[in-house]
């Protein structure tokens, strides 16, 4: 079966991940995979297996016309098919009208609730393409409850082998505790959260890691160090492996990878209720924080800062939890899900 994934970049985010793992399975699998990219929108960050195709066409640039002129060649110059797989709403456009056009069928994989993150009128382009009648594969369970129309299967994400294999460091929550955050600027990321309740995390004594561009974060302190972005192993070993609490701040997630992520490290897990996570977060691994009030943050690390029992036995279970929800798993359920779509009418 030949498969092809027109994108607008191969970079380094969470769906690109979930697309790369999907494409080396399905490659391994038999299967001729076929991803097509705009060339300065192209960073092998997570590898890609010398089986899938990639095919960079020319530099998207910045801007809305420079997107649309890129959505346009996909829609009158992607090569035929078995099938096509759209995985961002502006992507599902070209392949839907190609398709009327050629007959070849296309699934629409729904990688988070993207009519949240974009603003009118973009976000009316999203719900649109959860209305048009299209096969679609949802990333979560929570995702495929919350678009409610049509047929939907489910492919889970999970964690890398590169957090699951490296044996995990036994912690002792002696104070001080490290607490670690992933700051991200988009609004639904929601990492003002984290800063406005930073000054008294720091005030209480416990030491600071995030990972961010060092302009974004206003504070200066001993306590806190902020380290940049980087690859699955770098975060392992220079982020999660440093850290004992791990705190994400999201309103909205799709799946929220970084927790479990977290939690494959051995590190306590303080997050918020967004969606998404309750595919793998529950009291017994991890604590729950409100997602508007930093005081309550503040006030659960102050409770548990000391409770070494409970943040070992936390620990433990975020471990296990991990080990059940590999990303290998992501690539065998997309398959069978393909192969319950193309036998649905």
């Amino acid at each position: 079966m030949k498969i092809v994934f027109p994108l607008l970049s191969l970079e380094h985010h969470g769906g690109t991940r979930d697309i790369v793992e999907i494409a080396n399975y399905l490659a391994s699998r038999g299967h001729k995979i076929v991803i097509y990219v705009p060339e300065d929108r192209f960073t092998e960050h997570y590898p890609v297996s010398k089986k899938v195709q990639v095919k960079k066409i020319s530099q998207s640039g910045k801007g809305f016309f420079n997107q649309l002129r890129i959505l346009l060649w996909y829609t009158f110059n992607m090569e035929k098919a078995d099938l096509y797989v759209a995985n961002f709403f502006p992507t599902f456009y070209p392949v839907f009208v190609r398709s009327i056009f050629t007959k070849i069928p296309f699934v629409y994989f729904v990688q988070d609730i993207e009519s949240r993150f974009v603003r009118f009128p973009l976000n009316a382009f999203a719900i649109l393409t959860y209305l048009i009648p299209s096969r679609k594969i949802a990333l979560s369970t929570y995702i495929k409850n919350s678009l409610k129309f049509g047929y939907i299967e489910v492919a889970r994400a999970g964690v890398s082998n590169v957090f699951l294999e490296k044996p995990v460091r036994e912690r002792n929550f002696n104070f001080p505790l490290t607490i670690g955050h992933i700051y991200r600027r988009e609004r639904l990321k929601n990492s003002r959260l984290f800063l406005k309740a930073l000054p008294d995390i720091l005030k209480a004594g416990f030491k600071v890691t995030i990972v961010a561009n060092a302009r974004d974060i206003p504070f200066r302190d001993k306590n806190l160090k902020v380290i940049p972005y980087g690859n699955s192993e770098y975060l392992r070993d220079a982020f999660y492996d440093k850290i004992d609490i791990f705190i994400h701040t999201s309103l909205v997630e799709g799946f929220g990878l970084p927790p479990l992520e977290a939690m494959a490290r051995g590190c306590v897990v303080m997050l918020t209720r967004s969606g998404g996570p309750p595919e793998y977060a529950n009291h017994q691994n991890s604590i729950v924080i409100d997602k508007y009030n930093p005081d309550d943050m503040v006030l659960k690390l102050l409770q548990i800062k000391h409770n070494n029992e409970l943040l070992k036995k936390l620990s433990r279970n975020a471990i296990k939890t991990a080990r059940l929800h590999p990303m290998l798993r992501l690539g065998k359920e997309f398959e069978k899900a393909l192969i319950k779509l193309r036998h649905f009418n």
